[in-house]
């Protein structure tokens, strides 16, 4: 991979998070038009706490793909001497660090429920958290499920995110997820030098709970635990901007009418302004 191979890795993650990040701050714009509640706080708080994972998703991400490429070097360094057992309580940093990006993201999630919580269902709903939202798009009985966004929140669950719960369920109450690992020389007897590869494949849990590859076609492909990294990373500020989007085309309508509704109640109090 590399320093330039990380380094286009968080640049396509910034660009990703720079748009998310305009258009979470348009929709709280076009919001505060509506409410200019006194209670706008909460809502900027949860704002600034969704903003918060995703940049600690990032520096985790930047991390791992750190840990990796200095135990990739040190692999090369030390190939014939190294102490397996050192070797492998190094690579234990690799999975702590996955389990914390997937910690990330489902705590983003959760903020990112509580934050249409608000905006739908008011505050009282603005610790609802995602599975909250789920709940409420599937119930007939709550205005909210008649809404675009409630089909929208129901997709994203099934295609992903409840696998994702499940499987940071799984890391929390259950057992560790740990995955093969595999260290190899090749030697290059045209050019005369030799190539070191460190191994680490997709967790056998996640690959079971989360269903977006199967392990045959993750074997044949030789998908990594880093390349697994990488995807949740960019599938998860994929789904925060799908959402953020579709959130903001929603609620413009309703702008257009309460400003409506206030020009035509100050037409009817002051129509000296209207002459």
């Amino acid at each position: 991979m590399g320093e330039h191979g990380r380094s286009e890795i968080l640049k396509k993650y910034d660009r990703q998070f720079s748009e998310f990040a305009k258009n979470l701050l348009d929709l709280m714009n076009l919001d505060c038009i509506i409410t200019q509640s006194s209670k706008d706080h909460l809502k900027f708080a949860i704002r600034d706490s969704i903003l918060y994972r995703f940049q600690s998703i990032r520096f985790h991400l930047d991390l791992l793909l750190q840990t990796y490429e200095m135990m990739l070097t040190r692999c090369y360094e030390n190939f014939l001497h190294e102490d397996i057992c050192k070797l492998e309580n190094e690579i234990k940093k690799v999975f702590f660090i996955f389990d914390d990006i997937v910690f990330n993201i489902c705590s983003m999630l959760d903020y990112f429920g509580n934050m249409i919580g608000y905006l739908y269902m008011g505050e009282n709903k603005s610790k609802i958290k995602w599975n909250g939202v789920v709940k409420s798009a599937h119930d007939k009985n709550n205005k909210f499920s008649d809404s675009e966004i409630a089909e929208c929140i129901k997709k994203e669950h099934k295609e992903w995110v409840d696998h994702l719960f499940c499987y940071r369920s799984m890391l929390i109450h259950h057992r560790i997820d740990v995955s093969k690992i595999r260290r190899s020389l090749k030697y290059d007897g045209i050019e005369q030098n030799f190539d070191v590869e460190l191994f680490i494949g997709i967790p056998v849990g996640f690959l079971k709970t989360m269903k977006v590859v199967s392990r045959e076609e993750a074997d044949v492909k030789g998908l990594s635990i880093i390349d697994i990294a990488i995807w949740l990373s960019s599938q998860s500020l994929e789904t925060a901007s799908y959402l953020t989007k579709k959130l903001k085309d929603e609620i413009r309508p309703v702008i257009m009418r309460h400003v409506e509704k206030k020009i035509e109640k100050l037409r009817k109090s002051r129509p000296e302004l209207f002459k």
